[in-house]
């Protein structure tokens, strides 16, 4: 069979009152004596029948017609005759080749595939992304997805900010919220503990800003303002924030006055009535545990918050009735088919010498603002490059169900080609300290000065004569201060 779709959907009644299990519906090519083929659809599969029977009807909706007589069936389509049938015991027997060479392709459910790809969507998001043809595949049931229960889980929601309801917005930039999220216990590979996310309340877009330090919020939003500002035409009209000294300061004062932006602060204390940014802080650190709870550690969190503000914005939303946000932003469709599962491995193209390996084994971590390209990370450098030509690794542990011969096309993926573009070369973007190399440098020291201690006792060298060189002034005794730790003597012969 081909095109085979596995149902449970019911039984087939035999003559002598027995039923038969229906295990799932396909097409059958056979092929007849004269060598015409014929495709019936929907064929029901029952394995427990001995004999495989085809019903008049079947044939009457491909077109065909019967013809009776003399022990003899002919099946006509037209005037060609398709096939003949001998009647045996009140039955008419054919025979049939079957056409082996039709590829079998098993109806698979890829829910689950998208649902991670977009970061753990819901099944009503995945439904109106089908709907509006941004997903060709309809979606199905998801399965049960821990991630989403351990990353999700929550206790109530904020409620409706009432002035967002009496708030209008006509176009984009009428109305901003802003929030800041901080600090995180875990620092990201940068050294941010805090971030940024600006929300335009018409189209609900949201730009998310890592900072090391919360004084850096008014440089962040100035830069943002004259960015949007310049890619929309329209002029940002009011903003929404807490009562935060990063917000409420001399520099955020004489901006907003400059220019006219109307400031709207919440009550102290009570953050409910910063619901749209409330809620975005909360959908955003649900989608970054999602991301993180399956593959890369929490210092990754950065990296996981800024591919989960991309992926919401590619995501249906409810206050838009189902749009795009960043359909309603830019104002035109977009394209999901660049997507990828974060946190899956991933081999990034390299140029180098002609014996050395043509890929590099890295983790998708992103995708790069202003870049063709993906984020990747290369373990073995301990580094974060950008390539124009990752091939995933695929998917393939969290889709284990999905056939080989379904997913090369998913899995093997080539963005835009094989050669390297010089202007998209394999680089770094983000210089780490030494600190790690540091740490690694005394860890092996401290082995060696481990190693000599055990030389020295099997070639039966004295402690007491290594410790007569301390009057000589080889030696010295120093006293620990505080935060350290002795590693013991140590001989350096």
């Amino acid at each position: 069979m081909s095109n085979y779709r596995s149902e449970n959907s019911g039984s087939v009644s035999m003559a002598n009152e027995k039923l038969c299990d229906l295990h799932g519906l396909g097409d059958v090519c056979m092929i007849f004596e004269n060598g015409f083929k014929l495709t019936l659809k929907n064929i029901r599969h029952v394995p427990d029948l001995a004999h495989n029977l085809i019903s008049c009807s079947a044939l009457e909706e491909e077109g065909l017609e019967g013809k009776w007589g003399k022990g003899i069936m002919k099946i006509m389509k037209g005037s060609l005759t398709v096939f003949k049938a001998e009647r045996r015991r009140n039955l008419y027997v054919c025979s049939v080749n079957y056409d082996l060479f039709a590829a079998p392709v098993l109806h698979t459910n890829n829910s689950d595939l998208w649902h991670k790809r977009l970061g753990h969507i819901s099944i009503k998001g995945l439904e109106l992304l089908h709907k509006k043809g941004i997903l060709k595949e309809k979606c199905e049931n998801l399965s049960f997805c821990d991630d989403c229960i351990l990353g999700k889980h929550h206790k109530v929601q904020f409620p409706s900010s009432s002035s967002q309801k009496s708030t209008s917005s006509s176009c984009t930039l009428d109305y901003i919220h802003a929030d800041v999220w901080g600090p995180a216990n875990v620092p990201t590979h940068g050294g941010n503990r805090y971030f940024l996310p600006i929300i335009d309340n018409y189209s609900r877009n949201v730009f998310v800003f890592l900072m090391k330090h919360k004084s850096e919020v008014f440089e962040k939003f100035k830069n943002w303002k004259v960015l949007v500002e310049n890619q929309t035409g329209n002029k940002l009209k009011a903003l929404r924030t807490d009562n935060g000294l990063e917000f409420c300061n001399q520099q955020f004062t004489e901006l907003c006055n400059e220019f006219g932006i109307k400031r709207h602060k919440i009550t102290p204390y009570t953050p409910q009535q910063n619901g749209v940014a409330e809620r975005m802080n909360g959908t955003l650190l649900n989608k970054v545990r999602c991301l993180l709870i399956s593959f890369l550690s929490k210092s990754f969190w950065g990296e996981a918050l800024m591919t989960a503000a991309y992926l919401i914005n590619r995501s249906p939303s409810v206050p838009l009735l189902g749009k795009l946000p960043e359909c309603v932003w830019t104002d035109s469709d977009i394209d999901l088919s660049s997507l990828r599962i974060f946190g899956c491995s991933a081999f990034a193209l390299q140029s180098g010498d002609k014996l050395d390996p043509r890929a590099k084994k890295c983790v998708f971590i992103g995708y790069p603002n202003g870049v063709k390209g993906y984020r990747l990370w290369l373990r073995s450098q301990q580094d974060l490059s950008k390539d124009q030509s990752p091939k995933t690794e695929s998917e393939k542990e969290h889709m284990k169900n999905v056939p080989y011969s379904n997913a090369i096309g998913s899995v093997m993926y080539l963005m835009v080609s094989t050669r390297p573009d010089i202007a998209y070369a394999l680089q770094p973007i983000v210089a780490l300290s030494t600190t790690e190399a540091e740490y690694i440098a005394t860890t092996e020291a401290f082995k060696e000065a481990l190693w000599l201690e055990g030389l020295l006792k099997e070639i039966g060298v004295l402690k007491q004569k290594v410790r007569a060189l301390g009057p000589r002034s080889v030696l010295a005794m120093m006293k620990l201060v505080s935060d350290t730790f002795g590693f013991g003597p140590r001989w350096n012969l």
